[in-house]
């Protein structure tokens, strides 16, 4: 079995890849007092991984916390995924290709392998971001926005006088009739316009939406997108088989 792991913005995500297959899926919030305690009663009973493959955007405290329990209870270390200017039969497309996300660099490499290209992936967390990969492999660069719950929580921030607790709501009405419907609405809407009008600009492109809010902005696209939940993972797979990790 080997542990993929995947420190994200705002949760702490992790997958057994055994036996062909991706197994146990779970998360856990990223909060400002998180500690590896959170984790210890989600590892503490696995098996011992053969390796454990980690790509990180959450800085180096979690990364050097999670390496320290690998290496005292499994003694290994976490082979730490890095964004390359090449490689996979992808070509970075940002002029310092080290500051591309790793996991955007996952999800390239996962596209370039498993879908039609040129495609356009929407990657939805706490920040939504998109990129363009050409039918050659060449990334064309992206786009960085606020995610649908930064939007929402950023105006409370912002706007003391808003009184809303941003819970999950069903968003089934185009107007609200209470304040934390509406910033949900709102940035909702907001999120699926700015795509559709994306989409305008970038024809030609087979659409691929992955990531926690993927589904939710779907549903409010009136363009064809493929929604794949496990793009990351599947980047993570390729690169764990391919002997140009570790060269």
């Amino acid at each position: 079995m080997e542990l993929f792991v995947d420190c994200g913005n705002s949760r702490l995500k992790w997958v057994q890849w055994q036996d062909g297959c991706l197994r146990e899926q779970s998360s856990l919030p990223l909060a400002k007092d998180f500690s590896i305690a959170d984790l210890k009663q989600h590892w503490l009973g696995m098996n011992r991984p053969r390796r454990v493959l980690m790509a990180n955007v959450a800085g180096k405290v979690i990364v050097s916390q999670i390496s320290n329990w690998c290496e005292q209870n499994w003694g290994m270390l976490p082979e730490i995924l890095r964004t390359k200017a090449r490689g996979y039969g992808v070509v970075n497309g940002y002029r310092k290709p080290e500051t591309l996300g790793v996991d955007r660099w996952l999800t390239l490499i996962a596209t370039r392998y498993h879908y039609p290209l040129p495609a356009c992936i929407v990657d939805c967390g706490t920040a939504l971001t998109l990129d363009v990969l050409e039918s050659n492999g060449r990334h064309r660069g992206g786009v960085i926005c606020p995610g649908l719950n930064l939007m929402g929580q950023a105006l409370l921030e912002r706007a003391p006088g808003i009184q809303a607790t941003m819970a999950e709501q069903c968003l089934n009405e185009i107007l609200a009739d209470n304040t934390a419907v509406a910033l949900q609405i709102g940035a909702l809407q907001a999120l699926a316009g700015f795509l559709e009008r994306m989409h305008e600009q970038l024809p030609k492109l087979h659409w691929i939406i992955t990531g926690g809010d993927a589904a939710k902005i779907k549903q409010e696209l009136n363009f064809p997108v493929q929604w794949v939940p496990d793009l990351l993972w599947k980047g993570m797979i390729i690169v764990s088989q391919n002997n140009e990790f570790n060269q």
